[in-house]
């Protein structure tokens, strides 16, 4: 199997191009300038897929290649102030759908996510730990897209591992909450799978007093926007 990164993005690219086609997107790879009706100076993505009021201007993660979360961020921004127009970014190793979720609204909101965090509390009471986990940790990964919707990050594809490097990186995790959330992450990995996780019981509590303060940390900041 042909492992090189150019050829994997190149793959990556014309899967991405018949999956938006076969959706009834007008797709075309390597847009020009003049296919995107505002300015992004020198920025060129890989792909551009519109239909019915949705313009999708993709970019495949290059493997290997560490992004830039303040261009991220910057680009992200000057297009979402154009209405109907979204930055998508797209890793080559992603498998699955390749319609993005949405937006936001269809993540749980902050109150389900207080909600949450209540009856993982009465679970862990009772004694079972790895529901409590797996409750804690939607609710946790939910938070984490809302807020990176917030700062502006275009996370719709982005994996859970590479979220928590992106939020880190800008300040938004501290370094024991990055360490608290990867290692939780490694604990949810094995409960989905099918593994025993005799981790998720010493987990399980520190991941909802995460969960509480980034909750009233977060929250916090979005009203006081």
């Amino acid at each position: 199997m042909n492992t090189d990164p150019k050829t994997k993005e190149t793959t990556k690219v014309l899967e991405l191009a018949r999956s938006y086609e076969a959706q009834g997107f007008v797709v075309k790879t390597a847009p020009a300038a003049e296919d995107i009706p505002f300015d992004l100076g020198p920025y060129r993505p890989d792909l551009l897929a519109e239909k019915e009021g949705q313009h999708f201007i993709i970019e495949v993660k290059k493997a290997g290649v560490p992004l830039s979360v303040d261009r991220l961020q910057a680009l992200a921004e000057t297009i979402r102030q154009h209405a109907g127009w979204r930055l998508l970014l797209v890793p080559t190793d992603e498998e699955g759908p390749v319609l993005p979720t949405g937006n936001t609204n269809e993540l749980v909101s902050w109150q389900a996510v207080a909600e949450r965090a209540k009856r993982a509390d009465h679970l862990l009471q009772l004694g079972e730990s790895d529901a409590a986990f797996l409750m804690l940790w939607s609710a946790f990964e939910a938070m984490l897209r809302r807020h990176a919707e917030q700062v502006g990050l275009p996370i719709e594809r982005l994996s859970t591992a590479a979220l928590l490097d992106y939020l880190y990186s800008q300040g938004e995790l501290a370094y024991e909450q990055f360490e608290q959330a990867r290692a939780a992450l490694q604990v949810r990995n094995r409960l989905v799978h099918g593994f025993e996780a005799a981790e998720a019981t010493q987990e399980a509590r520190p991941l909802h007093t995460l969960v509480e303060h980034l909750l009233q940390e977060w929250t916090y900041t979005q009203n006081a926007a």
